[in-house]
């Protein structure tokens, strides 16, 4: 089943206590956070970081299990060779972003 298309990015609201996510292409709604009384305003929001995070975090964890799992073929080994730092750096975009850290 087809996700909407990211990336997507938080958009937080302080005046309604929520926030929004949105893909960035499409400016489409993804997911509404709402406030509740027993949740920390900061919990919510790394709630949504890792929400808005999600189409990269799937896409990094694709790219770490291709690694992880080598078909043994002289063109899987130079795709390897040539793309393994930049898929870890990917992933750790991904993360970075799943923590709030490059909001």
């Amino acid at each position: 089943m087809p996700h909407t298309y990211g990336p997507w990015e938080l958009l937080k609201s302080r005046s309604i206590n929520g926030a929004h996510i949105y893909s960035e292409n499409a400016r489409v709604g993804v997911a509404r956070l709402t406030a509740k009384a027993d949740k920390p305003i900061d919990q919510k929001e790394a709630d949504g970081y890792l929400i808005a995070a999600a189409p990269e975090l799937l896409k990094a964890l694709k790219q770490v299990y291709l690694l992880a799992t080598p078909d043994g073929s002289l063109e899987d080994m130079r795709y390897r060779a040539v793309h393994k730092d930049e898929m870890l750096a990917q992933a750790e975009r991904a993360i970075a972003k799943a923590e709030g850290r490059n909001a």
